[in-house]
């Protein structure tokens, strides 16, 4: 039995990507941009379905599916090539090294001679194979005498045992039944044998302890008593005096009207403790006498000795002696005028200025700053000026020709969405332009746009600008942007490149 597979070694600009392997049986693997291509090629120079690797007649053909720019290999485009040894093909910036390998056996194809094997401790039993199109898709031990049940066209179909060491074969269309007998000692379907696959023997000892952990505490809730007993066992909830007291209305009344007797027997003490002798009040009618409390006494007191009026006498000579600053004739004391100024030194008294208020005015005095604008000499504190200083402008250009689309939008209505953000990336250029005046390059953006019509994915494809935290940017800004819903639901993936120019 002989079969060829491939092994596929990539590489992208002289840096590893991965490891493939086919088998014939495989259909045919896809090299492309395509989303679901086997070996998926992004950059310049690949199309969406590039190249295929067809298998025919026991050997592997490299085969170029009409691209635009060619599958080459020795330096030669090539429409078919045979992979009989190790060939080097590349596909715009990527490198693929192929090398066939192949195969061979002959399992299940020698007869075997049952005289001439030893019988110690050997069985005997019915080895059955079932190929389909030359590959083995089933095989089976069964019991000496057993037949086998093989179903072709909905029908079974019972195949005896043979009688010796030697195949048979039967054929049914496309597949090929092979019986014989052999010796074994090793095939053996014991319980105990199944049992010793299935559990580790190392993990023995710690499910035994798990087990008996188990049974002890199956034991203990089998025998826990299901009513209590002791003190709490005669205690109902009906001859409960808590529970009386929360669903008794009764035993609930009564505790309320003893807490307010109590209530009203420490308010009547606290009432002769702060009692007053009588006071006199005259009024219309006669005398009658009043009992006030000690608070109001207080209060009567100091309205009897004018502490008010003191208390406005002395805050009305502090207002007369404070210093006032007056702007656009509004006082800086005045309501709803907010603070007018805040001043540094002293005040200095100065003529009534004309038209300006009333009253004396003042003039403010020592006020001063540290340092001078315009980035000259000068700070306070150890801080400097301020100064202006260049920003960095820049030009970011689309190459139309370059851009690939695939998937459910248009390329206009892709280009319109990103034009109109086409001031972030400008500014993500920008900003860098003051600390590398000299930048210009070209970034290639890979991104994906999702069913809803948001960046689910993206990904700098190639960069020729040489500044990550430009490219780190410009990725965050795409992260954000938002498209049309793509037709029917599906992914589309967009290569588009902008180019970055400065104009300084």
């Amino acid at each position: 039995m002989k079969r060829v597979e491939l092994e596929l070694e990539h590489h992208f600009k002289n840096k590893f990507v991965g490891r493939h392997r086919f088998k014939s049986t495989d259909e045919m693997p896809v090299l492309g941009a395509t989303r679901d291509a086997n070996i998926r090629l992004l950059g310049d120079g690949v199309s969406g379905v590039h190249a295929i690797l067809e298998y025919n007649k026991d050997r592997w053909v490299l085969c170029d599916m009409g691209s635009e720019h060619g599958t080459w290999v020795k330096k030669k485009p090539i429409v078919e090539y045979d992979l009989t040894s190790t060939t080097v093909v590349r596909i715009g910036g990527h490198t693929l090294k192929i090398v066939p390998r192949v195969i061979e056996g002959d399992l299940f194809k020698k007869d075997v001679d049952l005289t001439k094997q030893s019988d110690m401790g050997a069985e005997l039993y019915h080895q059955v194979i079932v190929r389909k199109a030359g590959f083995v898709v089933t095989t089976e031990i069964l019991a000496p005498n057993q037949p086998f049940i093989f179903k072709h066209g909905g029908k079974p179909h019972s195949l005896p045992a043979p009688k010796d060491g030697h195949w048979q074969k039967t054929t049914f269309g496309e597949a090929e039944v092979q019986q014989r007998l052999v010796k074994s000692t090793e095939v053996r379907a014991t319980v105990e044998d199944r049992v010793k696959g299935i559990f580790d023997p190392s993990l023995r000892l710690p499910m035994g302890a798990a087990l008996v952990v188990l049974l002890i505490v199956t034991g203990l809730v089998m025998l826990a008593p299901s009513q209590p007993d002791g003190e709490f066992a005669a205690v109902k909830p009906k001859d409960n005096k808590y529970s009386r007291m929360i669903f008794d209305a009764k035993a609930v009344r009564k505790k309320r009207q003893q807490a307010q007797k109590l209530r009203k027997t420490i308010e009547t003490n606290t009432q002769h403790v702060a009692a007053v002798q009588p006071v006199k009040s005259q009024k219309a009618g006669g005398d009658k006498k009043v009992t006030k409390s000690a608070t109001k006494q207080v209060i009567t007191k100091i309205k009897t000795a004018g502490l008010s009026q003191l208390l406005g006498k002395i805050s009305k000579r502090a207002a007369k002696t404070a210093t006032l600053v007056q702007a656009t004739g509004v006082a800086a004391d005045s309501p709803n005028a907010g603070r007018a100024i805040a001043s540094v030194g002293s005040l200095g008294k100065v003529a009534k200025a004309s038209g300006v208020g009333t009253g004396t005015s003042y003039k403010v005095a020592g006020v001063g700053t540290e340092g001078r604008g315009g980035g000259q000499t000068g700070s306070v504190s150890g801080i400097g000026g301020l100064s202006a200083s260049g920003v960095g402008t820049g030009t970011v250009g689309i190459l139309e020709e370059e851009t690939e689309i695939e998937g459910g939008l248009d390329r206009d209505v892709i280009s319109r969405v990103i034009k109109s953000q086409l001031g972030q990336i400008r500014y993500c250029y920008e900003r860098q332009l003051s600390a590398s005046p000299d930048m210009y390059g070209k970034v290639l953006v890979n991104f994906t746009i999702g069913a809803q019509g948001s960046v689910v994915t993206q990904t700098i494809g190639l960069s020729t600008l040489n500044s990550a935290m430009v490219e780190g940017c410009i990725l965050r800004r795409v992260a954000g942007w938002r498209f049309p819903q793509p037709k029917g639901g599906t992914s589309v993936l967009v290569t588009y490149p902008f180019l970055f120019k400065s104009t300084n």
